[in-house]
């Protein structure tokens, strides 16, 4: 994944953060252009080839919507791409309700990212305080909800789908699904 890049690794602020869910079975009944404004910015063929990797989730905010994410991800494949395991340290995780309540121990958690190369350490810390729930989002990420998860009756928390997440303001991804990540890492080291 050899391409240009613009950004330097800094400090990065994250607002805009795009839910992902796992692929339906049919393809072709995931394509909800509606979930990121009307599909603005994206034909029919990308929409074929994303939703072998994931599902948009409808964010319900105009800052998603109207070509925003398409021309988020636009921006990225232009990048010097790079995948990596990233581990969050337990206590970086800000804990969930039942989660204290019961005072569970939670361990650290595993996420797979996908950034420009000289964005890594940045996108990493970004992805750290995005689980400590450290950054006032536009709609909730529910990230800190999916690391947690496993630890939690499945009939209080089974409305936790996300599978996956993308800035598109700073333009980086990651995912909780390692099936999901390396569908994306397929995808983009083929443009």
């Amino acid at each position: 994944m050899n391409k240009t890049t613009t950004n330097i690794d800094k400090e990065l602020h994250v607002y805009l953060l795009q839910r992902l869910l796992r692929p339906s079975n049919d393809s072709m009944l995931n394509i909800n252009a509606f979930s990121i404004g009307g599909g603005t910015g994206l034909n029919k063929e990308a929409w074929e080839i994303i939703s072998q990797c994931w599902e948009f989730d409808y964010m319900g905010a105009a800052e998603f919507e109207y070509g925003a994410l398409p021309k988020s991800l636009k921006r990225f494949v232009k990048k010097n791409l790079i995948g990596f395991e990233l581990i969050i340290p337990a206590d970086k995780i800000k804990k969930i309700w039942e989660v204290q309540r019961e005072n569970i121990k939670i361990n650290d958690a595993t996420v797979y990212v996908i950034c420009g190369l000289e964005e890594k350490n940045s996108v990493a810390e970004a992805i750290v305080k995005i689980a400590g729930d450290k950054f006032e989002l536009k709609e909730f990420s529910m990230f800190p909800d999916t690391l947690q998860k496993k630890y939690v009756d499945e009939k209080m928390r089974g409305f936790i789908k996300y599978c996956g997440w993308i800035d598109i303001i700073n333009d980086f991804m990651f995912f909780t699904d390692k099936e999901m990540y390396e569908r994306s890492l397929i995808l983009f080291e083929g443009l």
